[in-house]
Order: C-alpha cells, then structure tokens, then sequence
C-alpha cells in the first residue's frame, strides 16, 4: 500500500496536465478513490499466497517455497507499476491489454528499455528488491509452524481464519460488496480525465488486462434499431448496405468511369499533427511534408483511432478501429472474415506490396497484412541491406526501405497498392551514422525532432526519385501517421495528419470535416471508382457525409461528431467538450443545459455504432 500509495504522488507531479493544471485540494478524491484499486490490486497478487500461508504445515520449506512465490508475485506487480510510469506519457492512459505485446515482443522492449531507461531500470530494482525483502522478514517473522499436531480449538481458529481472510479478499478485490464489481470507470468520479488515471494505478489496469484478454462483451442494444442508426450516421452517396446481420458490410456502385490509380500509402511512425511544420509548429522539422501540403489535399482534423501502432494499423487497412483498449490485431478476432485492402484491390488486378522493414514477426504486422490480403510482405529480412543499413534496434533504416520500395514500383507491370509503415521517429531514435543532426541535445525532445527530421529528409529524397519515374503520374499517394507522439491531454493526444497527394489527379485544397483513419478504406475505393462489395467504419473523405471518429482511449472511448467530443465509459457518460473552442478539454460540457440535445443525440449514435460494432466483431459478422 505504501509503495502504490508513493508511485500515486509520483504519478501526480510528474503528470499533472500543464495546460490545466490540478491542484492538491482538488485530487485528495481521486487519492481516497485509489485506495480501493490499491487493496484490490494487492489482494489480486496475494490472496493465494496469504491463504497458502495460514495452512499449519510441519515443514518450513512449506513456507520458504510460498516466500519465493511472493517475492516474484511481489517483482512482477511493481515492475507494472514503473513500466506503466513509462508507458503513461506516450499514450495518456494506463497500460491495459498492451500487456500482451510486451509479452510477445519481449526481446524488443527489453532492447529498448536497455538503450533509453537503462539508469530507471537499475534504480527500479535496486528499490523492488529492498521493499521485497522487508516483506520476506515480515514472513519468516511471522509465520512459521513449530508444532506437532493441533488440538481442535487451534484448527478451529486457523479454519476461520482462513474463511474470513478468504472472504476479506474476495470482498476487497471486487471492490466492496455493491452490486456491480470494481471496475477501472469507477476510477473516474470527476469531470478530469487526469484525476480519474490518477485513481487508477497500471499494476490493476494490467491484471484486469490480463484476466480478461481480448474479450469483448456485448453492450445492451438492438441490432435492427443500431443498423438503421448506423446507415444514417455513415450515408454516402452511392454506397448502400442492405443486410442487418453484416451491419459494415456495404455495396459501392461505379459512376460507370473506374480508374486503375496505383496507390502508395505511408504510415509515419509518430508523426503527431501539432509537432509537424505545416500545422506551425517552431522546430520546422518537416518542411517537405508541408511544402507537399501545399500541392496535395490536407485533412486537418485527422484523428487516429487509438494511441498504439497496433490499432492503426487495422484501421487504415481494414477500417476497424479498437474498442476500450481491445486491440483487433493478435487478438482471438483477428482471424475473422474481413475486407482488407490487400483483398479489395487484389481482386481488381493490383499487385500488393506491404512493407514494414523490423524483423518478421515484429508487432504481428506480417501476419496482419497476410490477412488483409497482402500479396508480398516485405521486412527487413527481405531487404537484406545489410549491417549499416540496420539500426541496432528495431530494424532497417527508412531512407533505404523507401528506396528500395521505389525500385520495386518501377519494376511493377501493372497497377499496385503499396502501404509503408516507417520505423521512425521512435524510442531510441537511432539513425544512420552519417545523418547530420538538425536539433542540438539542449533542445527540447531533440531526438525525436531529429528522427522526425530525418524521416521528412527520407520522403524528400523518396518524392525526388519517384517524380523520375513513369508510375509517379498515375498515382495516389497518401500521407498519414499511426499515433501521436507524448500527447496526454488534449485533442493533441489524437490529431494526426490525412493527406492525399495526386498532382494532376487530385486538385489542391485542405478541409476541416472530421478525418478518422477508418475513412482512408472508403476513400480509396471511392477514388478509384469500382463497382465493390466491402466492409468499413466510414466513409470517403470526398464525399459530403459528415464525419465521425472512434477514439480508444482505453477504460472509455471517444465519439467525435461535427465540433464536439463525447467520452463514455460502459456505464456512463464522463465528458462532452466543443474541441474547436477548448483545444486542452477544459470545460466539460456535461451540466450545460445548453448542451444536453446535443450530449443525448451524440449518446444515441455512438451506442448505435458500439452495439453494432461489437455484434460484428463478436459473431464475426463485420464481413460475410
């Protein structure tokens, strides 16, 4: 309790939102609330230790194997509570069901926690093993049995002592004895998102994570009511959907004039929109992509689905986004049936390039795209570019994965799709030895800057080659990244760019609608104009429908519609904010009775789209 109790004060100074900072009076609550996801957390770990440790056994190396037990029970819990100190600032929320890709990129993390937080690791150690000790003495102190035998009263008393600490800790790890179980929306009892993370500590958020899995449940709801609400919310001219039990799964018509556009699209590696040159940011680090900005078609309210590479990526190829923190990739439903952009254009004759240069297998990305419908799937074991071309840490560097791709489209005969995940900018920012620096150390987040720098530099000297070239004419080229960079407030934790650049397909311009990643799907095939049956949470960007975005944050989710964001838990609405007047998501809407037709109407539609999204994943009925 003492050390989760700390890791809380910690947790306050060192996150404490600076745009609307909170104050000590105000997060006393949010310091009484955690102590119930303290002792539930705390009895999660130990219970089964405390109730092995009051059976009366002859044999002190009973007791000596149960220590060994507790201390790396102990380890592991306070390990997750200073991995998710780390993992906080980049995502804004708790670790939850990334435990899973901890677990299976193990040797990744470990590399990269060795490069950047090699001093915090040894600190971190050095503090579990003292306070693991303390608790080994405690032990050995305590609970040793000396006897021979028992008489009837002593086995009375250690029998009810083992019923009533067994009852204590059910009692304290469902978080009381109401109706409904503890549950990490209950840690949000204010309007503050900041003071609802700091009721929560990741060691609980962690160990739900992973006695729940990628389960999800279905939300109460009707799937005729949510079908028709759905069609409503996601009308596009020219594409029906027709069936209830596939709620996602529509037809587009052609106008009669389909066109065989090759498609290249990057998914830059943390490429945040307010960190970029062309939304006016001082460090100018991307001056190419904003004079490209210039001649292409900028979304400037983009918005990614979620906060980790992985939920980007089955949004922008198979327009699925992820619900509370449930991510689709690697999970049991990932095998399901969908419409992925591989499948879609493959079937009208392109050939298919996926290309992320890490190792195979890194992130599941590889098997993902396969899914997706992919035809070649290019790492860096692919590119083989030898050792000076290898970062040290996740994989080849992306001056010469992009090269290489453009090698690769000139040799195309046909028309082709292309999707490039970049590797940088990202933690611990290695780059080619070569590689003049832009950013002294002295400036602010200087190896992020200069890894984005160089990721800019990468798509210049990409662009320069690919204007040569006789695909360049008849392509789409797209421009959009995975998630933000260190955004933990805000709309910022969100915004990302969506640009298309077509010279002389796609007139210039810029457009303010809402953006989400799952419209990238739909827009492409709008673009190329195919007669399609497909799947997707969206729509085109270039069509006149009003856009939406799906936003996992997490234990809540967030719904944007026209100017507004709404965040709701499973139980109940936390926040309703007018993003283009409070950028920072000062004023919570929720009381203003100026607001509550529009705080209800935007309920409506997203429990609409939750139930039916749900249904389709669940059944597996997102495509037949």
């Amino acid at each position: 309790m003492v050390f989760l109790s700390l890791s809380r004060v910690v947790f306050y100074f060192l996150f404490n939102p600076a745009e609307n900072p909170v104050s000590i009076c105000n997060a006393y609550l949010s310091f009484i609330v955690g102590m119930r996801f303290d002792v539930a957390t705390i009895s999660m770990i130990y219970l089964v230790f405390f109730l092995l440790l009051l059976i009366p056994v002859k044999q002190n190396v009973y007791y000596k194997i149960i220590q060994y037990f507790i201390f790396w029970a102990g380890a592991f819990l306070y390990g997750f509570i200073l991995g998710d100190m780390v993992y906080y600032p980049h995502a804004g929320r708790h670790t939850s069901a990334e435990i899973f890709i901890v677990i299976r990129e193990w040797k990744d993390i470990i590399r990269m926690g060795v490069k950047d937080y090699l001093l915090i690791l040894l600190l971190s150690a050095g503090v579990i093993i003292s306070i693991l000790l303390v608790i080994r003495k405690i032990i050995i102190k305590n609970f040793r049995f000396d006897r021979k035998t028992l008489n009837w009263k002593e086995m009375i008393q250690y029998s009810v002592s083992i019923v009533l600490v067994l009852l204590l800790g059910v009692i304290a790890i469902r978080g009381g004895l109401q109706r409904k179980p503890l549950m990490p929306a209950m840690a949000f009892h204010s309007e503050n998102l900041f003071l609802g993370n700091l009721s929560l500590n990741g060691g609980y958020t962690i160990l739900r994570a992973l006695y729940q899995k990628d389960r999800l449940k279905m939300p109460p709801g009707d799937l005729q009511k949510s079908f028709l609400s759905i069609s409503e919310i996601y009308r596009q001219k020219g594409v029906e959907r027709t069936n209830p039990e596939y709620p996602f799964h529509v037809h587009r018509s052609s106008t009669g004039n389909p066109k065989n556009y090759n498609i290249v699209l990057f998914i830059l590696e943390s490429f945040s929109a307010k960190d970029l040159s062309l939304y006016g940011h001082p460090a100018n680090a991307t001056p190419f992509l904003h004079s490209i900005s210039k001649k292409g078609f900028l979304f400037r309210n983009g918005f990614a689905t979620g906060q980790r590479s992985m939920a980007a990526l089955p949004s922008v190829v198979s327009s699925i986004p992820t619900l509370y923190g449930k991510l689709y990739i690697n999970s049991s439903y990932q095998a399901n049936k969908q419409t992925g952009l591989g499948t879609l254009l493959s079937k009208m004759g392109y050939k298919t390039f996926f290309t992320y240069a890490a190792f195979s297998g890194s992130m599941g990305f590889s098997s993902y795209a396969k899914i997706a419908g992919f035809d070649e799937i290019i790492t860096k074991e692919s590119l083989n570019a030898g050792k000076e071309m290898d970062d040290g840490t996740w994989g080849t560097f992306d001056h010469y994965t992009f090269s290489a791709m453009n090698q690769k489209y000139r040799e195309s005969k046909g028309p082709f799709l292309s999707v490039i995940f970049s590797l940088n900018p990202h933690s611990p920012y290695s780059l080619p030895a070569d590689y003049k620096k832009k950013y002294p150390p002295s400036y602010p987040n200087s190896d992020f800057f200069n890894a984005m720098h160089y990721v800019d530099d990468s798509l210049r000297d990409f662009f320069q080659l690919a204007e040569k070239e006789k695909y360049f004419k008849n392509t789409i080229f797209i421009l959009t990244s995975d998630h933000t960079f260190g955004e933990k407030n805000g709309v910022d934790r969100f915004r990302i760019p969506i640009l298309f650049y077509a010279p002389g397909i796609i007139p210039p311009g810029e457009s303010s609608r809402i953006a989400s990643q799952t419209d990238i799907l739909p827009t492409i095939l709008e673009l190329l104009d195919g007669d399609v049956l497909y799947s997707g949470v969206g729509t085109s960007l270039f069509s006149p429908a009003s856009g939406r975005g799906i936003l996992d944050m997490g234990d809540l989710m967030g719904w944007v519609a026209d100017d507004y964001l709404l965040v709701i838990s499973k139980e109940k609405i936390t926040g309703l904010y007018n993003i283009k007047k409070d950028h920072f998501l000062g004023k919570n809407l929720i009381r203003e009775s100026s607001e509550r037709e529009k705080m209800e109407a935007m309920r409506k539609e997203w429990e609409s789209v939750h139930y039916a999204l749900s249904y389709a994943i669940i059944r597996n009925r997102f495509a037949p």
